[in-house]
């Protein structure tokens, strides 16, 4: 077969460069000849000479073509029909032309694999080809895996692979995994690979397996894959304990040396560290770590590590990890994790000051945005009304109590949560007063509102708050009214009495009472009423 039958289409891409050359190189070698003002004649031998040899080979003379090259130009041949694929006129031909593609690749895909542009070609073949081609195309790649999961291109078709293989084909991946999952999660290429079979196609079993690899070689071979934690291992094995948090310190460093802080394995991994060690270990793995927490604490183990880097950490590390989440912390509130983190920074970090500028800062200016959201109103009720469990889940009263009695703080904690909510009141009572009258007759509403109007501090501020709730009770009620009304309402009407039931701290500790407030905007027929 000649080179010239295989690019005789004048439209073709190859073609197309060829032409493009052609004319290139007649311009330049007449714009030469007239910009210098000499005679092309002695200059053409060399000319000539240079053309013949950078001739593309649909210039070349018809000849017998070894086999290694019929080769070379079938794969060249592959890129337009891909690109083919990607233009939307032409999706009902697509099972046509994936068989044509198939048919040029066949038997030599471990040859283009690892090229960055055919390697296109073999992932378009992975995601639309039947299930027939697909399980050809696994068939002569399968033993090449972890090969193809390290390089710069192929890796990309293993991810297809993943995504689009069947059952037993992700199984296999998964398979010839096993035994590399820590040194891959230390490759930059494959650690990719990895973190998407573990995140998003591992069953638990297989989860469990991996984190385990990470304990040193006995676990690469023999795992136990009931056991969820290393914490679980080490009590169900308290004699192999100081090998086994050796081994998976050894490997937590080189992970942090890497920085492959992006991946919810390497976040499972250094929380189980950080939850089975002490002492200087677990002091040296706070300092390397405290800058980088802002890229952990989306997963739920990502947050469980920074909590433990919280509770565990110097004044310097609190220090640090609250300077890393500057411009982050209204993102990290709406996180489903995340938010948990800045509920320990209130329960941990003495100073209030550096909470209230770095933290509180950017919550009052994003305030309106931080409550309407789910996580962040959480924060919202947690700052201000504490660990009440009307207003904090229970689950989440259990986590954060074990930080409780940590050596790093000195604080009294009512004190700590009383210096933070007078920075935030200003700006809370702000909302309540506009948002107040339209809320009353939302029930989920009304419950913030009590956790906001009991636990902020007293102030000018919060009495005229008081006398737009007290206004709003005191308008007449009339039975079968189409008007809405406070009393009527029973959100409201409870908002009201919890309100009420609260005065009798507000009077112990010689502050004005919202009863008294009340009494004196009700008019008598309002009383009566």
């Amino acid at each position: 077969r000649s080179s010239n039958s295989l690019g005789a289409d004048e439209d073709s891409p190859m073609q197309g460069a060829a032409s493009w050359s052609r004319r290139t190189s007649t311009q330049r070698n007449s714009e030469d000849t007239t910009t210098m003002g000499c005679s092309a004649q002695p200059r053409e031998p060399a000319r000539a000479e240079r053309t013949r040899k950078t001739r593309l080979p649909s210039e070349e003379p018809a000849r017998d073509v070894p086999r290694e090259e019929v080769t070379r130009i079938d794969h060249e041949d592959c890129i337009p029909m891909w690109w083919k694929h990607m233009v939307k006129e032409n999706e009902q031909k697509k099972h046509k032309l994936t068989a044509q593609l198939h048919a040029l690749c066949k038997g030599n895909i471990k040859k283009i694999i690892f090229a960055h542009d055919t390697v296109r070609v073999v992932e378009c073949l992975m995601a639309m080809g039947e299930e027939k081609i697909k399980e050809e195309i696994f068939q002569e790649l399968k033993e090449d895996i972890v090969e193809m999961a390290k390089s710069k291109y192929a890796n990309f078709f293993v991810q297809k692979l993943l995504r689009y293989g069947s059952k037993e084909q992700k199984l296999h991946v998964m398979k010839a995994m096993q035994g590399k999952v820590a040194k891959l999660m230390k490759h930059k290429t494959a650690g990719v690979v990895v973190e998407l079979a573990y995140n998003d196609y591992a069953d638990a079993a297989t989860r469990n397996s991996m984190v385990q690899e990470f304990l040193g070689p006995e676990y690469r071979l023999f795992k136990e894959t009931e056991v969820r934690t290393v914490a679980e291992l080490i009590a169900k094995h308290p004699e192999k304990k100081e090998d086994l948090i050796k081994h998976l310190g050894a490997n937590v460093d080189v992970l942090v040396q890497k920085g492959t802080f992006n991946h919810s394995l390497v976040h499972t991994v250094l929380h189980n560290y950080l939850a089975v060690t002490d002492g200087k270990r677990r002091a040296d793995c706070i300092e390397s770590i405290r800058d980088q927490l802002i890229h952990m604490l989306h997963s739920r183990d990502g947050a469980m590590a920074s909590l433990h880097c919280l509770w565990h950490g110097t004044t310097k590390d609190r220090k640090a990890i609250i300077k890393s989440l500057k411009t982050y912390v209204e993102k990290t509130c709406h996180e489903e994790f995340g938010h948990l983190v800045l509920m320990g920074i209130f329960d941990t970090v003495d100073d209030t000051k550096l909470v209230g500028k770095a933290i509180l800062g950017e919550i009052t200016e994003n305030f309106k945005k931080i409550v309407s959201d789910k996580y962040g109103l959480r924060v919202v009720k947690y700052l201000v009304g504490g660990r009440n469990p009307t207003y904090i889940y229970p689950d989440a009263v259990k986590l954060l109590q074990q930080g409780d009695g940590n050596s790093q703080s000195k604080k009294d904690p009512a004190v700590r949560r009383k210096e933070l909510t007078e920075v935030v009141a200003p700006t809370v009572l702000k909302w309540l007063a506009e948002q107040l009258q339209a809320g009353l007759y939302n029930p989920p509403m009304t419950i913030t509102f009590t956790c906001l109007l009991n636990h902020l501090p007293a102030s000018e501020q919060l009495s005229r708050v008081w006398s737009l709730l007290a206004e709003e009770a005191s308008k007449p009620f009339l039975q079968g009214d189409d008007t809405p009304n406070i009393i009527e309402a029973g959100a409201s009407n409870m908002l009201i009495k919890k309100v009420v039931l609260k005065d009798k701290e507000r009077h112990a500790e010689g502050h004005e009472m919202f009863a008294k407030v009340l009494m004196s905007t009700v008019d008598p027929a309002g009383v009566e009423a």
